[in-house]
């Protein structure tokens, strides 16, 4: 029973891990396409073309913001793989010792 409930624990931590890395996907996405824009920005600042400083600093906070985010769920994903690998250890160390009590009968 209590494998069982490992096992359905299991495959929830792994569709929340799944949930933390497409999360994670899509902020770096966002924080790439900003960086660009940022470094483009820039650029044409450096070559004396005029910049739009209100949209620079929105971009700047978002890109901000977004690494910020980022960073939280990777400390998260971490945390919950840490967990996940823990609970798999746990689990397959039940199913040695349930293996190995069978065999011996």
């Amino acid at each position: 029973a209590e494998i069982q409930e490992n096992q359905s624990k299991l495959r929830q931590m792994d569709a929340d891990l799944s949930n933390y890395k497409s999360r994670i996907n899509e902020l770096s996405s966002q924080i790439d396409a900003d960086e660009a824009t940022l470094q483009e920005m820039k650029r044409k600042h450096d070559l004396g073309e005029r910049v739009d400083v209100d949209l620079y600093e929105d971009t700047r906070r978002r890109h901000n913001s977004a690494v910020e985010s980022h960073n939280v769920l990777v400390e998260e994903y971490n945390s919950s793989l840490r967990s996940y690998k823990s609970l798999l250890s746990t689990t397959n160390e039940m199913f040695d010792n349930y293996n190995s009590h069978l065999r011996s009968q």
